[in-house]
């Protein structure tokens, strides 16, 4: 008999195996679908928990993933060149940049995900029948609020309150000058984007084969992507790091064990409040 240590450790850190019926391949015990044929692994020897994960075709996990970091990318480039023969508020323009492009990206994740996107829904769906990912969302919410009131904490204690990134000033600034049009990206749009770019597409295609890997890399491009290298002030892009590691990581767990729906709430709901403390907070 098994004691409860060994039990969890296997259960959460131990990566099982199993044989495709089709291929006959060795793959990841936690896929629903063989990475190599696509082939559903029919009745599942897993924990439920790990269930909630969408497995696509490599490709288009590799394609969601550069559609919502490269492709963003390139939109908001080609707009803001576009954009330079109008004359345009500097705020309504850093808007206009992120919430245009995040609607492009997002209508090309639902080409990609055509044939897929019943998967994606049914994630949504549980929900409704099921209360643990809406608990899960809010002890997610509840970790990720916790830590960056104890870390910024830390740094008022010590006398050196912690000015805001880069990301953060221009997202105070859209969100008090363009209030309408930055809940939709910051709110809305922003959180299902980076949930099915970071978690959907980076994480699940590096989950098949390594779960160490998967979670590192996906953390740390999750925090870079809302990094700037260009500052003058790259001390304190890495002092607000953290905020964004943390976030990352539980994010990261609540798609793994709960599914995309667990972490869009907690992204979207992450998102509301800072909304709101930014409009009702001088």
């Amino acid at each position: 008999m098994k004691n409860k240590f060994v039990a969890f450790f296997e259960r959460h850190f131990v990566k099982k195996r199993r044989e495709c019926k089709k291929c006959g391949k060795s793959i990841d015990a936690y896929v629903k679908r063989c990475p190599h044929c696509y082939e559903r692994t029919g009745d599942s020897i897993l924990p439920p928990r790990f269930q909630n994960m969408i497995f696509l075709t490599d490709y288009k996990l590799l394609l969601i993933f550069l559609v919502g970091t490269v492709g963003f990318i390139l939109f908001s480039l080609l707009l803001v060149q576009g954009l330079n023969y109008v004359s345009i508020d500097a705020d309504l323009l850093s808007v206009l940049k992120n919430l245009i492009p995040s609607i492009l990206v997002l209508s090309v994740f639902a080409c990609i995900l055509s044939y897929d996107i019943k998967e994606v829904l049914n994630s949504f769906k549980k929900t409704i029948y099921h209360i643990r990912p809406i608990l899960a969302s809010l002890i997610g919410l509840a970790i990720i609020i916790a830590f960056s009131y104890s870390y910024q904490g830390i740094f008022i204690a010590c006398g050196h309150p912690i000015a805001n990134s880069d990301n953060q000033t221009a997202i105070v600034n859209m969100c008090r000058n363009w209030p309408a049009l930055s809940f939709f990206f910051v709110v809305l749009l922003a959180p299902l984007m980076e949930e099915l770019t970071y978690r959907l597409g980076l994480f699940t295609i590096l989950r098949k084969r390594n779960r160490y890997l998967a979670y590192i890399v996906t953390i740390i491009i999750f925090a870079l992507g809302h990094f700037n290298f260009m500052t003058k002030d790259i001390t304190n892009e890495f002092i607000n790091l953290p905020l964004y590691v943390v976030p990352a990581f539980v994010l990261t767990a609540l798609y793994e064990y709960e599914g995309v729906s667990s972490s869009v709430y907690t992204h979207v709901l992450n998102n509301l409040i800072s909304f709101i403390v930014i409009l009702t907070v001088k």
